[in-house]
């Protein structure tokens, strides 16, 4: 696996997002999509369709993948 050559091989440290990087990217990407769904009424469609499934699975996805996590060795 690649990742784990990095890691001990070329000793590369893993480290996570802050929160506020992570906030800051969902941000420009909602923003990046929302302009793109304003340039033409297909993409308008598809944005809409996409952000009603987001919204519809938020709540299921943070229990179900949660405990997909915690369920791992």
């Amino acid at each position: 696996m690649i990742l784990k050559i990095f890691v001990t091989k070329h000793h590369v440290e893993l480290r996570r997002f802050s929160d506020d990087v992570i906030q800051r990217l969902r941000t420009l990407s909602e923003e990046v999509l929302a302009n793109l769904a304003r340039k033409d009424e297909f993409s308008g469609r598809v944005y809409a369709s996409y952000k009603k499934f987001l919204n519809q699975t938020r709540e299921w996805s943070d229990i179900v993948e949660l405990s997909l996590l915690q369920a791992r060795d």
